[in-house]
Parts: structure tokens; sequence; C-alpha cells
């Protein structure tokens, strides 16, 4: 479950770089040729959108919390959060994780499309490949490491 963006979440970011991860959500999907079997090790944002289904291992628990607060910083001008929880109110699946990076940029990209004619960002070649987990001051932070 999403709340709206920014909304619910902590006012002050912190920054996660002075702090170490407590945990690493790695993020693969299938490869979408038949020239290999092996899984990608990393998901594409737009892949991901239109073939769910090639993620792997989508519906693993990868994270025992009830919630936390997602964090995106790049590739953004201005940080943006928001306040996830786990669908079964034990721990967060690995699609639910994806679902919540992928709602989250096209709030934010949309929203961009409606204050200027010349959007900056798009969802085209940005992908995830591992999502850290920080445990600061009792709050869960996800921070997702995004390729483009």
């Amino acid at each position: 479950m999403l709340d709206d963006l920014h909304s619910h979440a902590p006012a002050h970011v912190p920054d996660l770089y002075d702090h170490t991860p407590i945990a690493t959500i790695e993020m693969a999907s299938r490869p979408d040729d038949d020239f290999s079997d092996e899984p990608v090790d990393w998901i594409d944002l737009v892949d991901y959108r239109d073939t769910p289904e090639r993620m792997v291992a989508p519906k693993a628990p990868v994270l025992k919390a009830t919630e936390a607060v997602l964090l995106l910083d790049y590739p953004v001008d201005v940080a943006a959060t928001r306040k996830i929880r786990a669908a079964n109110d034990t721990a967060f699946t690995r699609d639910e994780v994806m679902s919540a990076i992928l709602a989250t940029y096209e709030a934010i990209y949309d929203s961009e499309r409606l204050t200027t004619d010349d959007p900056e960002h798009s969802l085209e070649a940005l992908g995830v490949s591992t999502v850290h987990v920080y445990d600061v001051d009792g709050t869960l932070w996800l921070s997702p490491e995004m390729i483009s």
C-alpha cells in the first residue's frame, strides 16, 4: 500500500551515506530473448511495468517489516519520499517493493510533465539493481540503486 508522495514520511530525510545498510534486496529479471537462460541482475522499470512476470521470485518475502519509507534521489533533482506498507502486515515481497518504486517514479514524472513543456526525465532506460535497507532511529528506509 502506498501513501501519497511525500505524505506521512518523516520531515527530515537522513543522509543514508552516513549509515550502513542492514539488508540488501536483490532485483533480477528473466531475459526477454532466446539467447540466454541466465537472469539479468537488474530490472528495467518499463519492462517491469509491461511484463512484470519476468521478475525473478516476485512473491518472495524480502523484508520483514510492516512499513518503510522509500527514498528516491536519482535521477531526480529533489529527493522524493513515500511511506509504504506491507500488504500482509508482516513482510514486503520483492514485487511490492518494485511496484512502489515504479509508482513513485511515475508520480514524480507525471508531476513534472504537468509543470513543464519540456520534461527532463523518463522511465526509459532506468532500472533497479538492488534496494538498500537502512534503520535510522527506528525508521526503515529503502534506497534503490538505480542504473541508467
